[in-house]
Formats: structure tokens, sequence, C-alpha cells
């Protein structure tokens, strides 16, 4: 149970406004405001709160302007270098919102939204190389009991990229390796 002083009500300045979580519903914040408008302050103060209160708390802070003690707080930095980060091909699990089908979906959509807009043609072929990915990570497209990570490692963006790098060599050169393989062995089995 956490208690936060938000501060007084300006239509009724008799009454506090309090952050109560034995009273609310969900405990979600959301600050919103223009730059110089208190954000960060009203952040510091929350957290000065509840570390008074024993609470550990959880902060992403894309500029690295709000300090805390370190002994209540996680500190995580987001980097190209740092080995934490969202991955976008994470599935979730639930059989009614989740799997493959919706994740793969969720990306294109991604992509379509924050960069050029895929072609119809492009679409399918991110999509079928996608499920492809999934199926050798252990995620069928079709059952919701694959999609549980258990053991399995989820696919990340890297695997993506060698995946589609190796069906690309295998585009351009074929199986020239198999065959230059074979060749070989032949070369050898005359010249013995």
């Amino acid at each position: 149970m956490a208690e936060v002083y938000i501060g007084i009500n300006k239509a009724n300045p008799r009454e506090v406004v309090k952050w109560d979580t034995s009273t609310l519903v969900n405990g979600h914040w959301i600050l919103i405001g223009g730059s110089g408008s208190g954000k960060t302050h009203r952040i510091r103060d929350v957290t000065r709160q509840l570390q008074s209160q024993k609470f550990r708390i959880v902060i992403f802070d894309p500029h690295g302007d709000i300090l805390t003690d370190p002994d209540y707080t996680s500190s995580v930095e987001f980097s190209e270098t740092s080995p934490y980060g969202i991955n976008p091909l994470t599935i979730n699990p639930s059989p009614v919102y989740g799997g493959v089908r919706k994740r793969i979906n969720s990306l294109v959509r991604i992509i379509n939204k924050y960069s050029e807009r895929l072609s119809s043609r492009e679409e399918a072929v991110l999509s079928y190389a996608l499920r492809q990915l999934y199926a050798l990570h252990g995620f069928n497209y079709y059952d919701p009991q694959t999609w549980k990570p258990d053991s399995k490692k989820m696919p990340a963006l890297d695997d993506l990229h060698r995946f589609i790098y190796g069906k690309l060599q295998d585009f351009v050169f074929g199986h020239m390796h198999e065959v230059s393989e074979l060749f070989g062995r032949l070369y050898e089995d005359i010249s013995d």
C-alpha cells in the first residue's frame, strides 16, 4: 500500500489530493506537459515519497536527468551497445491476444508507420520469412501451445537479418558450395 501527496485541490483549497493505492482501481500514472512545466520535478517528488515508504521504483528516463537513490530504484541504460532493449519479435503467448500472426502483422504495421511503406509483395515476403524464422525457433504459426517461450529463444532482429541474408545468398549463389564440395571429392577420388 502506497500513499503519495499530490497537492491541494484548486477548486477546494481545504481538500488534499493524494494517490492512495488502497482506494484506486489501478495505479497507472501519466504526466503530460510542455518543457519546463515541472514533470521531472513531480517525478522526483513522487519517487522521494515512495522511497521513504520502502517501495522499489523503475523509471524510464531517456534524458538521464532523474537522479534517485539506487537502493530503491532500478537503472538500466538502453543503447545500441546495451544488452537491454525491447525485442519487436517477442510473441505474446496468449491464445486469444497473441501469437505468431499477430506479432508479424504488428511488425509490418510498425515498419509501414515509421518508414517508407512496404509494397504488398514486400509485406508478403517479410511475413513469409518471419514465419520461417519463428518455425526455426520452435514457434508454430498455428499452434498456441508453442507460443510460450519455455526454454526456447525468442528470435530477434539480428536473427531475422542473418536469416534473410542466408536466404539471399542461397538465392544468388544457389547451392554452389555443395556442388563445389562434390567436385572436390570426385577429384580426390580420381587422383587417388
